[in-house]
């Protein structure tokens, strides 16, 4: 606990307590057909990297995202294969893989959390380049 939990804004409520924070909701996104948001994002640009990537979603709430995706990625642009072969895989949860996928979040600062896996290391750069957003999504819808 904090020495001093007061948040600074000398806010006070009756009858006798000080306000210590001020929280907010936003909108999480949720992928809900991970190999169809490829199709969908087939002309994307993932960073203009090259590479054979299998990602490892676990998902309690929609037990179809439960799975593995296998995707080529040819100077940026993402081909679903058929292929079991890969050069690297991550495995992490639908509500990161969203975040990821969004722009929101670095793979690199998920792993760092240890809420994201990497087979190998090596490749946390370019996992982080494939993904990587210069906008971050906004919304400007008032609830």
């Amino acid at each position: 606990m904090p020495l001093d939990p007061r948040n600074g804004s000398n806010n006070m409520f009756r009858p006798l307590a000080h306000e210590t924070n001020i929280q907010g909701v936003g909108i999480m996104y949720r992928v809900i057909n991970i190999p169809h948001i490829f199709n969908i994002l087939k002309n994307h640009d993932f960073g203009g990297q090259t590479c054979r990537l299998k990602i490892s979603v676990a998902d309690n709430l929609l037990n179809q995202n439960k799975q593995n995706v296998y995707l080529q990625l040819e100077k940026g642009k993402a081909i679903s294969i058929s292929s079991k072969k890969y050069d690297v895989e991550i495995r992490l949860d639908i509500a990161d893989f969203s975040s990821l996928l969004m722009g929101v979040v670095d793979f690199s600062s998920l792993y760092n959390y240890g809420i994201a896996e990497i087979s190998s290391a090596r490749f946390i750069d370019t996992i982080d380049r494939i993904f990587h957003s210069i906008k971050k999504p906004i919304c400007i819808t008032v609830f």
